[in-house]
């Protein structure tokens, strides 16, 4: 009878044992989806930001090129499109014109100030794929609609939209010539103009024309 007993302690023991590794089992399966649940959050999250961290893939795939970032919250950019392929320094690889197409906003809160900004351009970018190195880039198509609000200036309240459009033309010599740029009256700068060409690893303003607010 006591053996019995015994035997009847140990099965009870036996199944709250099996019964705590199952109640484990279940809690670590349930951390595992959460886990996985939580990644695939993060992975949504990073693409919504791409432009932050947008990549061109090159040479047979092999190579993958880091473009610019912009610093905008919610931002989105289409994929980038390949303009032009030039051979600007005798060497390497050639030399390579994007053309980008982005969005996002800026929000800056505080007790002095409220700044909202949604933000959408066009944009061209010139990179030597031998060293990774951002040549030249300028945004040919441009607009802001703000809402700003701060003590420190007058009027303390801006609202409007800025916008301008600018023509690019490259050559096959890899001559960029900016012109024609058109600025709306909320616009508070004036898009520059000119013609602009590599020297040595930069390019630089070989011929400058006026540039106007229209």
């Amino acid at each position: 009878m006591k053996l019995l007993f015994v035997y009847f302690l140990l099965f009870c023991l036996g199944g709250q044992s099996f019964a705590q590794i199952d109640t484990l089992k279940s809690h670590q399966d349930s951390i595992k989806k959460f886990m996985l649940s939580s990644n695939q959050i993060i992975k949504i999250e990073h693409i919504e930001i791409k432009c932050a961290n947008d990549y061109y893939v090159y040479n047979d795939f092999k190579d993958t090129l880091e473009l610019s970032s912009f610093g905008l919250l919610g931002c989105a950019c289409d994929e980038p499109k390949l303009f032009k392929s030039i051979q600007l320094d005798s060497s390497g690889q050639k030399e390579i014109f994007i053309i980008r197409n982005c969005k996002g906003r800026n929000e800056m809160h505080g007790g002095t100030y409220d700044i909202s900004e949604k933000i959408k351009f066009h944009k061209l970018e010139v990179w030597n794929l031998d060293t990774k190195v951002l040549l030249f880039e300028f945004k040919d198509r441009y607009k802001n609609k703000f809402d700003i609000f701060r003590t420190d200036m007058q009027p303390t309240v801006q609202k409007g939209t800025c916008s301008y459009l600018c023509k690019i033309k490259v050559d096959n010599m890899g001559i960029i010539q900016l012109s024609n740029c058109h600025a709306n009256s909320d616009c508070s700068f004036k898009p520059t103009e000119g013609k602009f060409q590599l020297i040595g690893q930069e390019y630089q303003m070989v011929k400058p024309t006026s540039s106007k607010v229209k």
